[in-house]
């Protein structure tokens, strides 16, 4: 049952359209009412699931995800591929991508395995058909982590019925922060380079707007992650 934890966040309102009704799942998740129904409707004629976890840089979308698998063995994560190089704090253990040189990249989409490709500050990401082909052979729901564009392109997919998702149900989970100064707090103890925070908040101008293309909206305060975990859990 739904509880009083945790309002809407008031910085996202304006890029929602007033014609969309923002309702209350759980503590920490909300929902844009017509596109939950739009996507409950789809499920009911496939048998698969695809969980996209998207949204604002900083709002820990691989904490999610690393959360959601951990708890439930239904999940498994689909990695995407870049060709950024390591951040300090990735390993072989924890690292949310598949590496991929320019050149691996280049090859990857002459041969047609790229689905998708962007490039964000200055990198290449992109997912490829053969990860999503393998994905289902070792879990039953598997997570697609991806920024909003990206989510953006599998939302359309998925509505025109294409490709991967002519059998393929989608749910879109956008994660963000409770408010955009405690975003800021979260880059700089992430990276201590305020540099890169002006720089992510000005991409996150960018991202905000896809939040309307999301099923499902987490707010993932300070300190709530387990919370969000549970939430998200509960709606499958």
């Amino acid at each position: 049952m739904y509880t009083e934890h945790m309002s809407f966040p008031n910085y996202l309102k304006e890029y929602i359209s007033q014609d969309k009704e923002i309702v209350p799942i759980n503590n920490t998740i909300y929902g844009i009412a017509e596109r939950v129904d739009e996507q409950k409707k789809d499920a009911l004629n496939k048998e698969r699931k695809l969980l996209v976890v998207t949204g604002l840089s900083g709002a820990g979308k691989d904490s999610v995800v690393q959360g959601l698998v951990s708890a439930d063995k239904r999940f498994g994560w689909i990695k995407t591929c870049t060709t950024r190089s390591r951040r300090p704090e990735e390993n072989d253990d924890n690292d949310p991508y598949v590496r991929l040189t320019e050149e691996m990249f280049q090859t990857a989409l002459k041969n047609g395995d790229v689905i998708e490709s962007v490039e964000y500050a200055g990198h290449h990401y992109c997912s490829l058909s053969s990860l999503f082909r393998e994905a289902y052979n070792f879990c039953e729901i598997p997570i697609l982590r991806i920024d909003p564009k990206g989510a953006n392109f599998y939302t359309k997919m998925w509505r025109k019925n294409e490709g991967i998702f002519k059998d393929i149900n989608l749910i879109n989970v956008f994660v963000v922060p409770s408010s955009i100064e405690s975003l800021k707090e979260r880059l700089l103890n992430r990276s201590g380079d305020p540099e890169f925070v002006i720089k992510r908040i000005q991409q996150t101008e960018i991202d905000i707007p896809f939040i309307g293309d999301a099923e499902y909206i987490a707010v993932n305060e300070t300190g709530k992650l387990k919370t969000v975990i549970s939430d998200l859990i509960q709606i499958f």
